[in-house]
This record gives C-alpha cells, structure tokens and sequence, in this order.
C-alpha cells in the first residue's frame, strides 16, 4: 500500500471487501502459474514460517516511517504533525 491523499479512507473501505486481504511481509520468489497466468508469492509470516501462496492479482508497496528527527524539527519549524508522524496536511490541499 502506499501513503497518500486520502489513503487511510481507500485502506478501510478496500479492507471490507470480500476477496481483499493485506499482508505485511517481504517477498522473496515471485513465479507465475503457466496455466492460469496467476503469481505464486513466497513469503515469510510474522512468525517465520514460509508461505507460497497464488494470487489473480498483487499489488506490492514499501511501508512509510517519518524520519526520527522529524518530532523535533517540527517544533523548531512550528509544523503540525498527524497522527503517523507526517506533517498534517488539508484534505484538499495536500501541498
């Protein structure tokens, strides 16, 4: 997933769909499946155990930490900060 306008309404709304399932992990072996044409993934669980597993269709995206040091700069530059760390934006006007 990515971080951008209006993600967390996309992540939320796209969490209650039936067929859609978010997994943290890193990928290791992607195949495709020569009849189908679906990607079989190889990935590693929380708990370390490997999975191969067959999806119709991946999205894959990095994951977004703000810098350590952005707490303190945002007080030195007197930038509001939202909820992640990130600096609040308006919905509108994302700039």
């Amino acid at each position: 997933m990515s971080y951008s306008k209006d993600f967390k309404r996309f992540f939320q709304r796209a969490s209650k769909l039936s067929k859609t399932r978010f997994i943290k992990s890193a990928v290791s072996i992607v195949k495709e499946n020569p009849v189908n044409k679906n990607l079989i993934f190889r990935y590693t669980t929380f708990d370390g155990s490997t999975v191969d597993e067959e999806f119709d269709m991946v999205v894959l995206s990095i994951g977004l930490n703000p810098p350590k040091a952005n707490i303190k700069f945002s007080e030195i530059m007197g930038i509001k900060l939202n909820e992640y760390g990130f600096c609040y934006t308006n919905e509108t006007s994302p700039v």
